[in-house]
């Protein structure tokens, strides 16, 4: 039987491939939970041949008594399940828009695992497509574009916190400008409560990494990226070699009245307050300890289980996360294009970076 094998740097590499391959072409990791939950495609589907506990027991079956042994049990654990598998197959391609049994498989290295999946669907009548080298050779893919990343060009959006850098990113957006937006990526804002007013699960690096090199390629080949300056966002960090561009380039500084600041914040991060939001709160608040009072931990704690979000707000920026991003300012202040105040006229600060993008882009 003559293998089908697709390789993730012809597949993935530009926008137009990558978007055909996730219309017409389902994506299903065989690896177990924990393996997928680390990293894994985006858009993939996680059927594990074996689940966790499963893989286990057959490593230490390898370890202990060879191969022979270790595949034997493999294979009869699949075999008990292969009819589930089936009926989880079926499922993934009644959402597929391309009404065929074409499925793309794959596991770590595009071994055992999906060459034994390969044969047992295509005995089905099924026509599976494997990916060369497995979620490694993907992940190689994906390390190569992060160095591509770096070496692209970026207007970065810098200001204080709750001045609205990621709405702000968002209208470049919707205004056609090519723009990262590592926040959402990363499904955290990057604070001690950045997660707050966020649903979902966290995100690992790996697939912050992988989300970010394909929202990169989709990109194309504008000469510019409008980006928000970041480091660590909550779980996960910008590639080294991304961070020190970042540090590098022309920036653009944002302000805002501290009172609409204020305001921002805690329509964005106390929604849906409740009690669970508010013991994760005061834990969290420990975190900064050492960054306030013991007289503004008080005054905090009293506040927040009133219900009283603004002041706490007010008092949060002015004690703690001003005083750094004004340090972080004044180190990066000679790279400043330009000031826009939000507050005053968001429309003209929108054109008026739109303009400078375009001047930027003559210079390049």
């Amino acid at each position: 039987m003559e293998e089908k094998i697709l390789y993730s740097e012809k597949i993935f590499h530009n926008r137009s491939a990558a978007q055909s391959i996730f219309k017409m072409l389902p994506i299903v990791d065989l690896r177990s939970e924990k393996e997928w939950l680390l990293g894994h495609i985006p858009k993939s589907v996680n059927i594990p041949i074996l689940n966790n506990y499963e893989r286990e027991k057959i490593g230490t079956l390898y370890k202990e008594h060879g191969k022979i042994d270790a595949v034997s049990s493999g294979l009869n654990i699949f075999s008990e399940k292969c009819v589930e598998f089936l009926k989880k197959i079926d499922v993934i391609l009644s959402f597929s828009k391309s009404y065929n049994k074409k499925i793309l498989i794959y596991c770590w290295r595009g071994g055992l695992r999906s060459k034994l999946v390969y044969i047992f669907l295509s005995s089905c009548g099924y026509e599976p497509y494997l990916l060369y080298g497995g979620y490694k050779s993907y992940r190689s893919f994906v390390l190569s574009h992060l160095d591509k990343l770096a070496a692209r060009n970026f207007l970065v959006l810098h200001g204080l916190t709750g001045v609205g850098k990621t709405e702000f990113l968002n209208s470049l957006n919707k205004n056609k400008q090519a723009t990262l937006d590592f926040e959402k990526l990363a499904g955290h804002r990057g604070s001690a409560f950045g997660d707050f007013g966020l649903e979902g699960q966290a995100v690992s690096q790996q697939n912050f990494e992988n989300n970010l090199v394909q929202n990169f390629i989709n990109i194309g080949e504008e000469k510019l990226i409008f980006v928000e300056f970041e480091g660590v966002i909550g779980p996960v960090a910008l590639p080294e070699k991304l961070r020190k561009k970042l540090k590098n380039s022309p920036m653009i500084y944002l302000e805002r009245e501290k009172k609409d600041r204020v305001a921002r914040l805690v329509k964005s991060y106390c929604l849906g307050w409740n009690s669970n939001k508010e013991k994760l709160f005061l834990s969290r608040l420990k975190w900064l300890q050492k960054k306030i009072s013991k007289s503004e931990l008080k005054f905090l704690i009293e506040k927040i289980k009133k219900k009283e979000f603004a002041p706490v707000v007010d008092l949060l920026l002015s004690s703690h996360y001003d005083r750094v991003y004004l340090k972080s300012l004044r180190k990066y202040s000679h790279q400043n294009l330009t000031t826009l105040n939000l507050t005053e006229n968001y429309s003209t600060s929108l054109n008026a970076v739109i303009k400078s993008c375009a001047e930027q882009t003559k210079i390049i």
